[in-house]
């Protein structure tokens, strides 16, 4: 009965070649439309339909599907069809529609499981698509199930890597395929545990999914290297089926996190910085996305601020991240009188490696300040506080410097500011620097002695104080162009050795200048025409000053230009106010004077 099927097919396929006119040219239609074919892995049944265009409306159709290796252009031309009737697994017309869409009815095929050819040909046209696909027989599907359910892991290994070298069933094994052995032996335990939660399944499709599901789960959550897990963050241009890419897509969870702050940086780096980043997580067991993506998070957070190399852009970088910071209380940390000298801190001395970590460093700061305790964690800085005690005195050589030393607390210049009369603390320095011409008011009425000082505005109090004359022929640094007020004294500052920029080609303009950076400036102004003692000791925080610093300060105290805070704080974080700095200067030309 089979072979009258075929042959009665192969008659019809030939009255259709004579009568028809049929032609095998290539179709100028795209085939993902001319062609789809589906195989429903649950029943084992085929349909096939597309679309034509209009330019193939109301026409009919022929479809040949036959084993691969016997192409139709293979077919004899003599009128013994038996041995070409024999590879057809099945031949149907149909007629388009008025848009040029078809349809085939579903069909179940009774043979041999294999790779076969679906060949759509136009009547009277030169068209021509074709599709291969594989088709699996009930026998053959019926079999893998039975075996699928009578074994252990290892054996269900055995059965899907053999469907992954040559496949009985037709299923789509590529999740399955980019495991290890290893790995596959941790899936294949999966889908027994899964049976068992869930009962057997008794279609292919349901095994399919389960083959899937337990094979994304094992290659993430179980990867063995960075590479590997890599591809399943890539997933939308791999060439995995649509159901696989979901499935995995479910697994990393990725429509919740997509908006997270982090995950958006990581999907911004290229492969190779996306690479660097994940082969920086642990390899181990995890036990769900969750897991995988808090040791993202704490990666490249911490990378992030890590390279921060400006303290005034801690802030920002922080805030960026607040979304995975939530220990954080960032409305606190905006208002805390602590904020800039936390980012000093984190900048100075960065020794976190999670975001807890540096999370419990700022909130102990914002609770506690910088006072020094036997629990302080050496990553600290501080502000706040009452005016620091400077003292003048001395005497050492540098360059010579016509100075006037006489100071008149009667000036009617410097008594005419409101905010500094002769009671203030730093009067006498003031007075003093006013007549010099070293430094001014804001405002006539206003000298604004609590107001930070910059970086730019303290080294033109310190070139304009010591009266240096050699300049550079240009400025290194972006920040620093003709035309700016500040121009003249940075590049006498940075020709003198006085001071250098942020960063290769940035000063830092606007940056307020930080109390040890203002002992170093000063040291350099004095180093070669002086000597001192090392006296850190006294120093409470003696641990918060930086290495770079440490010489100067210990300089400046010696010499009595700079000293420390009434708790026997140094506080090398805080910025510097303009009386604190009108104090120093002061204090410097005395010396100088001397």
């Amino acid at each position: 009965m089979k072979m009258t099927k075929k042959i009665f097919l192969c008659i019809l396929l030939i009255c259709s070649m004579l009568f028809g006119c049929i032609c095998y040219a290539e179709g100028e239609i795209a085939e993902d439309k001319a062609l789809i074919v589906e195989i429903n892995v649950e029943n084992c049944s085929v349909t096939v339909d597309g679309c034509l265009d209009t330019e193939v409306a109301n026409k009919r159709i022929i479809l040949t599907v036959y084993e691969k290796e016997n192409a139709v252009t293979n077919l004899p031309t003599t009128t013994n069809e038996q041995g070409f009737a024999s590879q057809i697994l099945y031949l149907g017309q149909t007629t388009t529609d008025a848009e040029g869409n078809y349809e085939f009815a579903e069909f179940i095929p009774e043979d041999d499981s294999g790779w076969y050819v679906f060949q759509i040909t136009v009547n009277g046209s030169n068209n021509k698509y074709s599709k291969e696909a594989y088709i699996s027989s009930i026998t053959d599907r019926n079999t893998f199930i039975e075996n699928f359910y009578k074994t252990d892991a290892s054996a269900i290994r055995t059965l899907l890597n053999g469907e992954v070298e040559s496949s009985v069933v037709g299923i789509n094994m590529k999740l399955y395929s980019m495991l290890s052995d290893a790995q596959r032996l941790i899936a294949c335990n999966e889908m027994i545990s899964i049976a068992t939660k869930d009962g057997k399944a008794e279609d292919v499709a349901t095994i399919y999914e389960r083959i899937n599901k337990a094979s994304a789960n094992t290659g993430i959550l179980n990867f063995e290297n960075a590479d590997a897990l890599l591809k399943y963050f890539h997933v939308d241009t791999s060439d995995l089926a649509q159901e696989q890419k979901e499935v995995v897509k479910e697994i990393l969870n990725s429509e919740t996190v997509r908006d997270v702050s982090v995950i958006k940086k990581f999907y911004g780096l290229t492969s190779d910085e996306q690479l660097n980043v994940i082969k920086k997580l642990k390899i181990k067991n995890y036990e769900n996305s969750a897991e995988i993506y808090e040791g993202l998070y704490d990666i490249i957070v911490i990378d992030d601020v890590s390279k921060v190399e400006s303290w005034n852009e801690v802030t920002s970088v922080l805030k960026g991240y607040s979304d995975v910071l939530t220990e954080i209380d960032f409305t606190k940390y905006e208002d805390s009188k602590y904020k800039n000298d936390i980012a000093k801190a984190i900048v100075d001395n960065f020794k976190f490696s999670t975001r807890k970590e540096l999370s419990d460093f700022i909130n102990e700061k914002l609770k506690n300040g910088f006072k020094n305790n036997s629990n302080q964690s050496s990553l600290t800085g501080s502000s706040g506080g009452k005016s620091p005690s400077i003292h003048g005195g001395g005497g050492v050589s540098v360059p010579k410097v016509e100075i006037n030393t006489e100071t008149n607390i009667n000036n009617e210049d410097v008594r005419r500011f409101d905010d500094v009369n002769t009671e203030h603390w730093a009067y006498g320095a003031v007075d003093h620097l006013v007549k010099q011409g070293v430094i001014n008011g804001k405002s006539d009425k206003l000298f604004c002695p609590n107001d930070t000082v910059t970086r730019e505005e303290f080294i033109k109090m310190v070139v304009t104080a010591l009266d240096y004359k050699d300049t550079m022929s240009d400025s290194p640094f972006n920040d620093v162009k003709k035309g700016d007020w500040y121009y003249d004294y940075v590049l006498k500052g940075c020709k003198n050795g006085l001071i250098n920029g942020v960063s290769e080609n940035m000063f830092g303009i606007g940056q307020p200048i930080t109390r040890q950076d203002m002992a170093v400036i000063v040291m350099r102004a004095i180093k070669d025409q002086t000597s001192f003692d090392n006296d850190l000791s006294t120093f409470e925080d003696e641990s918060l000053i930086a290495d770079y610093a440490k010489e100067s300060v210990s300089a400046m105290k010696s010499l009595k230009i700079l000293s420390g805070y009434e708790d026997n704080t140094f506080r090398p974080f805080n910025s510097c106010s303009r009386a604190e700095a009108a104090k120093v200067i002061y204090n410097l030309v005395m010396r100088c004077s001397n």
